[in-house]
This record gives C-alpha cells, structure tokens and sequence, in this order.
C-alpha cells in the first residue's frame, strides 16, 4: 500500500456509519455491554456481535426451508445449524438443513459488524481513533491522528451461535408428524420470534421471546425488534449468560452440554442417529462443520491470515505513518491457539539480500525488524507484542461501570 492510497484510505469515512439505524444498535449494545455485571465485558462485546450478526441472516431469510416441530408446543423454526433447535437442547438429534446465507455474504456482515463494533466501542471509551474499512488487501484500518500511526488488520471472524427464528402457530395442525420441512405462504402479517436456550436447575430449556408486532417486510424490522428486546434486562442478561456457557462448551469440546449442539464448529451429533444422513462421498453430514468455527478458530483462516499480514507489512512503508499490522476478529482461537498460534505469537521477521546469515549481528545495523504480530486483538482475548496496541485494544480487559 502506498502514501497515496493510504492517504485516500484515512481520508474517507466508513459508509455503514451512514445507517443510523445500526449504528444506534451497535451503540445501544455497546452501551448495554458496558453497563451490565453478569459477565466480562469483552463476552458481552463478543456476544452482543452475535446479535447483529443475526440481523443480517435474519433479513434474508425466505419463507421454504422452515422447520416443524410437534416435540411439545408445536412450533416453526428457522435454524441456522443443521439440527432441530428445540430437540438439541433435550438431547435428541433431528437433522434439518440450515438456512444460513452463502459464505462469501457471511464473510462480508461479519466485517461490516466487527468494523461498527469496534468503532462504537472506541467511542464509548471517548477515544479518538479512527476506524475504517479497508480496501484490498487491508480489511480494517484504525488510524490515531494525534500519534500518527495507523493499524492495518486483516479480519478473520465468525459468530458462536445465531438464535433461531420461531414461530408459534395460532392453530396447532393435530395430523402434523413430529418433524417436517416446510414452506411459509408468506411471511408478512407473521407473528416472529427468537428461540432463547437457557439453564436452570443445571439443566438446558427453551423459552420464545416474540416479537412486538407481525412482520411487515420493513428494511429495519429486525433492528427495531432486536432493540426493544435487548433494552429488556431479562433478555439481555438471559442471553448473555447464554452465550457465555455456549463459548465454554464450545471451546472445551463438550459435547454433554446441550447448548454446545447449537454452535458453530460443533461437528457430528454424538451419539449419532440411525437415521442421520451420510454425507456426499463419505462419513455423516455436520451439524456445523469446521469452516464455520468460531472467530480465528478456522485454522485455514489463521494460516491464510499470516500470509496476509507479511503482506501487509510489506506494502505499507512508508515516511508519514508508523505502521501496525494485526488480525482482528470476534472471539480468539479458542481451541486452536496453543497449537497454531502459540508457537508463532514471539515471531520477528526481517528482509536482506545478504546470504548465509545466521546470527542477528551479522545484519546491517539499521535493517529493520517486524513483528509478525503487533497484535491478534478479539473481544474475547488479545495477545500483542506492541505497547500502542496494547493501550488501545484490551477488549477483554475492560471492566464494567
């Protein structure tokens, strides 16, 4: 990247900070994230991007591939993991094919949403850098005027768990089977919802939390919705929590927990049904295969991520700005950091044409050295190895007012 290029980059304002509407989402998130006490901060900032992750599959969803289940009160769903939601939580697996949106949309909301949080959580902590989204090949980019130094980051994140839509129908079909796909005639004029997985008594239940008023095809439905359930402390609080033991079953692997079914990543059902379905080629289908694992814990996703931070680095000397790289995202490798990253993190890398070097002082005095990572900065955990990342992005630090 060059002093042009860099120069338009910093000169040019984010266009999603435009929508006020989800800038006053994300703020009111921010906000609430601050404000609560039931969990660390950065969970709750991790947390709260799934939330807004889901408005944007929520606002594609069609009205086929709807899911009927009889297994108590009869209800729809609309998962967004391959499995019956409900039937998840009891333990029981029925496969349903997810609706979830082609991966090239859900990498394109993932940075829209890690770009608006982190901008709206710089500003509720009065600070003054600059955050914007990038061009090829930087994803986000935080500038500090007063410092005069710039963060190049590649992205790399993706959400835990999306709470599935639900509806309750006013007229419960008594012929229906225990499960069947189905099509909706038309959405609009439908009472929706959010299935709201929750512990008590150490054991895993669902609750609805509908919406206020019938689905009207509005371009903001789902913030508006979302915004006065999330302005509900029972909402917020319950799902918080939710999300919290949803992250610890997914990182520890637990597959005794009921809420790790739901997740992202999670694999194949254990124990697994007789009637689940093979997969094309061989072994089963996934309830969430591996290419969906939670924010840096795709390990295609941190190799290409190093590549792209030499990249980077290489491309953005220059005199006016001192430069940061690093990779941002929503939630740290959580079961593949002391593996894949663990043994890179302490990394410093230089460039020479001299050959046959062995040893640092064998280098001309004043060749630089980089680090590969000045920073790996996610809600959930940050790990940097510079002091100007460090003040700025302990995400997973911060404390609650």
């Amino acid at each position: 990247m060059n002093k042009q290029k860099l120069t338009e980059l910093l000169d040019k304002e984010l266009n999603e900070t435009k929508d006020t509407s989800l800038g006053d989402f994300v703020s009111l998130l921010v906000n609430r994230c601050q404000n609560q006490e039931n969990v660390p901060v950065g969970i709750a900032l991790a947390a709260s991007f799934d939330l807004l992750v889901g408005i944007f599959y929520y606002q594609k969803v069609p009205n086929r591939g709807w899911l009927l289940c009889t297994c108590g009160t009869e209800q729809y769903f609309f998962p967004f993991v391959n499995v019956c939601p409900h039937c998840a939580i009891e333990h029981q697996s029925f496969y349903h094919k997810a609706g979830k949106g082609q991966s090239a949309n859900i990498g394109s909301a993932t940075i829209k949403a890690l770009i608006l949080f982190i901008r709206e959580g710089f500003n509720a902590t009065d600070s003054r850098l600059k955050v914007l989204k990038g061009e090829e090949p930087v994803d986000l980019c935080v500038f500090d005027e007063a410092n005069r130094t710039v963060l190049l980051a590649e992205v790399k994140s993706a959400p835990l768990l999306t709470l599935p839509l639900v509806i309750t129908p006013d007229n419960p079909d008594d012929d229906s089977q225990t499960h069947e796909t189905l099509t909706i005639g038309s959405l609009k004029g439908v009472t929706l919802g959010l299935l709201m997985p929750y512990r008590k008594n150490e054991k895993w239940h669902t609750s609805t939390w509908n919406f206020n008023r019938p689905f009207d095809n509005e371009d903001n439905f789902f913030v508006e919705m979302l915004t006065l359930l999330i302005n509900q402390d029972d909402f917020f609080n319950i799902y918080l929590e939710t999300w919290q033991s949803a992250f610890d079953a997914y990182s520890a692997k637990n597959k005794a927990e009921a809420i790790f079914w739901l997740t992202n990543g999670c694999g194949v059902p254990s124990p697994v049904p007789n009637n689940w379905p093979d997969r094309a080629g061989s072994g089963r289908e996934t309830i969430s295969n591996g290419k969906t694992s939670v924010g840096l814990d795709r390990t295609d996703d941190i190799k290409q991520g190093v590549y792209q931070l030499l990249k980077l680095r290489l491309g953005a000397i220059n005199q006016n700005y001192i430069v940061k790289v690093g990779i941002v995202s929503n939630a740290h490798a959580a079961r593949h950091h002391s593996e894949y990253i663990e043994p890179i993190e302490n990394i410093l890398w230089l460039q020479s044409n001299l050959e046959n070097i062995t040893m640092a002082g064998e280098l001309l005095t004043e060749t630089p050295i980089h680090n590969l990572f000045d920073g790996i900065i996610t809600f959930t955990k940050t790990y940097t190895r510079d002091s100007w990342v460090k003040q700025h992005f302990g995400f997973d630090e911060r404390k609650t007012t």
